[in-house]
This record gives C-alpha cells, sequence and structure tokens, in this order.
C-alpha cells in the first residue's frame, strides 16, 4: 500500500519578514501576482507572475531564503506547493495574509 506523506509549507509573518529585512538578512522576495496588481503597489522590484513561475525557476535564488508573495496569501501558497512538489524546492516561504498584511 502506498503510503503518503505530508510536509507542513514554511510560511513567515508580516512582522517577522520586515525584521529580518530590517536585520538585512539575505532573503529575495518574489511578487507573484499579475502586471497590474504589482503596478499598484509592492514590496519588491521582482515581479513573476504565478503562472511564469510555475514553469521557469531560473529567478529563484536557491542559495537563500524565498519569500513568494501575493495579495492574500492564497496563490502564493498554491504555487510553493507545486515548486517544491515538482523541482523538489525547499526554501521558499508563504507570506502569511499576502501584500495586504504587508503593508497594514
Amino acid at each position: 500500500m502506498a503510503r503518503l506523506t505530508y510536509t507542513l509549507m514554511k510560511t513567515i509573518t508580516a512582522s517577522d519578514l520586515k525584521s529580518k529585512l530590517e536585520a538585512k538578512e539575505s532573503i529575495q522576495i518574489i511578487d507573484i501576482r499579475e502586471n497590474f496588481e504589482f503596478e499598484d503597489g509592492s514590496m519588491t522590484d521582482l515581479n513573476v507572475p504565478m503562472d511564469d513561475l510555475a514553469n521557469d525557476t531560473s529567478s529563484i535564488n536557491k542559495n537563500e531564503k524565498v519569500v513568494i508573495v501575493c495579495q492574500t496569501g492564497r496563490r502564493a501558497s498554491a504555487l510553493i506547493y507545486i515548486l517544491e512538489k515538482k523541482y523538489s524546492l525547499d526554501n521558499l516561504y508563504c507570506l502569511e495574509g499576502g501584500y495586504e498584511a504587508y503593508i497594514k
């Protein structure tokens, strides 16, 4: 019988992320929202829409923590699941509450 294994997705709160950035920790932030959403404001210069990142991981730094950001965290968590399964990445973090939580 096949055995199912589950891994917990790594997450980071907006306040923890802000603290790490203020401390100059090496963290890559990728905003996966669509261009029109990104243009309304972002916390990073790197915008790679979800569908693009799911098929091309060349923009992901494999040697540091990478925080994936969307508007509320739902798309980011779905994408992280895909990337971890498809590419065996283990350095991805979902921003809890997404961009909305970060700007509060």
